[in-house]
């Protein structure tokens, strides 16, 4: 039989009530006996719990408690330097939230940062001289090539 069902039955009925492969597993699992144990002292602590009366609070027990707790100080809410701290972090959030949608804003479309593309129409060059045919039997052929600004500047 495994631990965990003898356990349960211990649970259950306690140690009487084992029966059959239970009790010769209990007489023999050291974790099992020590589980029996366990339970039967928790067991008779909370009889004798139950068995005494608890304690029936005097007349004027709830005023004096209020008005201890109204004389402890709250220290952070309710005072106004916590809400003057707060009131601060949101204006410098907020500030700092406006500054950067101004910066985008100006942003320029151009430039390091936002970098376009411009399609530029160039003659291509012949680079070799020693073709069976003449290059000047064939028009110039116009190619349509994508290159940033910086570099058709280059190639003026």
């Amino acid at each position: 039989m495994r631990c965990y069902k003898v356990q349960e039955r211990i649970e259950e009925a306690g140690e009487a009530g084992l029966t059959g492969a239970a009790q010769r597993h209990f007489k023999v699992c050291a974790s099992c006996q020590a589980h029996g144990r366990d339970f039967s002292t928790m067991a008779a602590g909370l009889r004798l719990l139950a068995q005494e009366a608890g304690p029936v609070p005097s007349w004027g027990f709830t005023a004096s408690v209020l008005r201890r707790l109204g004389e402890i100080p709250t220290p952070g809410l309710a005072t106004p330097e916590f809400f003057e701290s707060v009131g601060r972090r949101v204006v410098l959030a907020t500030l700092l939230l406006v500054l950067t949608i101004f910066l985008v804003m100006i942003l320029p479309a151009t430039g390091p940062l936002r970098q376009s593309t411009q399609l530029d129409l160039y003659w291509p060059r012949v680079q070799a001289a020693s073709a069976p045919f003449a290059v000047e039997d064939f028009p110039p052929v116009p190619a349509v090539v994508g290159v940033s600004t910086r570099e058709a500047a280059f190639y003026r």
